[in-house]
């Protein structure tokens, strides 16, 4: 009688142990592999590391330690694996090759056309043409050339990106230095309006500015403009050296223009400015003391909406300011008693003005209560007239040269005074 698969000889592998862990790109290395229970027999004794078969794998003695030769790779971290005769025993993540690194980087910024040759420096950039490549950024070089384990070459793309890492692949393993490569920034030189070269623009907005210089990047869609602190309306690419935009609405003084292409801008300053207002007539020269009064004034340049517009009648703001159009404004006056003054509107940060343009009604006389007087003074008489200025902070009086001892406003046609001695 008989039974099957009864019996059997001990096959299992045990791998618990490589000695060296980590292997240059170029093979010739060798590494010891350490465990129990290998077969005797030298004829079926194979070692892989990964994938690959050793180049040479024998004993190293009493059938618990294997010597293998390293092969060429560019491989990260893998396992080995012993195979004796039917049994096989195996170790994850025991050895990798040396890790790629990039030491310099021949250019420093690049032309955004891209097309330029740039030579790279480093250890462990590949063992062979195929494996290695190089990157600016998130984006492949054009073209990568290996030279040799410490060089390649690498065809820039083209680009309109501040500071970006320089990375060269070799096979599974990367390495890279940061803040290494920039491309050429946009350099505005001259601004011209409706092709004119001028740098005042219109309230309203609508104006085609032209913006000349370099590097104003390689596509339209990656630029953009302003013109003072306010976005264009639109912007066209036109080349590399050229951009238009048609200006938005504003009322400021002399400000910057800016472009923008990709992750780079360029400035001018102080090159753009909106039309100054100027105030040319004012339809009452005079108005009463009380205030409250409507005054409308009228000129160019008053802005394009209410909100930021003043006036003003001497020194002290109108009651109120009502915008019309560009070119006229209602205001209510406050209460005076000055001569004739200017009045000035203020449009953002532009202010416009009109000299001797707006007077009080003048004060008048009319009665007096009495007029003869003791010598002592002392003596109070009522004064009748009108416009005596309502604040009652300002009236005075005087008999002949000399002032009165005391004065009090009683109303816009009364006062009292005490007179002199």
């Amino acid at each position: 009688g008989s039974l099957t698969e009864a019996v059997s000889y001990e096959r299992v592998l045990i791998v618990s142990n490589v000695e060296i862990r980590n292997y240059p790109l170029a093979n010739g290395t060798s590494m010891t592999v350490f465990g129990g229970v290998f077969s005797p027999n030298r004829a079926t004794l194979s070692a892989r590391m990964g994938e690959t078969g050793c180049e040479a794998t024998e004993w190293a003695g009493n059938y618990t330690s294997v010597l293998c030769r390293a092969i060429n790779g560019i491989r990260s971290s893998h396992g080995v694996t012993l195979t004796a005769g039917m049994s096989i025993g195996s170790i994850s993540e025991a050895w990798s090759y040396d890790s790629t690194q990039v030491s310099t980087v021949a250019a420093s910024n690049l032309n955004p056309q891209g097309g330029v040759l740039m030579e790279v420096a480093g250890v462990t950039l590949g063992l062979w043409d195929h494996t290695s490549g190089g990157r600016i950024g998130g984006s492949g070089c054009e073209s990568s050339d290996w030279h040799s384990d410490t060089s390649l070459s690498c065809k820039t793309t083209r680009g309109d990106m501040g500071s970006r890492r320089f990375t060269v692949t070799s096979g599974q393993r990367a390495g890279s230095v940061t803040e290494v490569l920039s491309y050429d920034g946009p350099e505005t030189m001259l601004v011209s309006v409706d092709g004119v070269l001028t740098t005042n623009l219109v309230l309203a907005g609508g104006k085609v500015v032209t913006f000349q210089g370099a590097s104003f990047g390689t596509f339209d869609g990656s630029t953009g403009t302003r013109a003072g602190g306010t976005v264009c309306e639109a912007t066209t690419w036109t080349s590399e050296t050229s951009v238009t935009c048609i200006t938005s609405k504003g009322v400021g003084t002399s400000g910057r223009v800016s472009v923008t292409a990709g992750e780079r801008i360029s400035t001018l300053t102080e090159v753009v400015s909106y039309d100054t207002l100027v105030v040319t007539s004012v339809a009452r020269a005079n108005v009463a003391a009380t205030g409250s009064v409507s005054i409308t004034v009228s000129g160019v340049s008053f802005g394009i909406l209410g909100g930021s517009v003043t006036s003003r009648l001497g020194g002290t703001g109108m009651e109120e300011t009502v915008w019309i159009s560009d070119t006229s404004l209602n205001a209510k006056s406050g209460v005076g008693a000055f001569g004739t003054s200017r009045i000035a509107v203020t449009v953002g940060v532009h202010v416009g003005s009109l000299t001797e343009a707006v007077s009080y009604n003048s004060v008048t006389l009319e009665t007096i209560s009495r007029t003869n007087f003791i010598h002592a003074g002392g003596q109070v008489l009522n004064i009748t007239g009108d416009f005596f200025d309502r604040t009652f902070l300002s009236p005075a009086a005087r008999f002949a040269e000399t002032g009165t001892e005391r004065t009090s406003w009683n109303s816009d046609e009364s006062i009292n005074a005490r007179t002199p001695s």
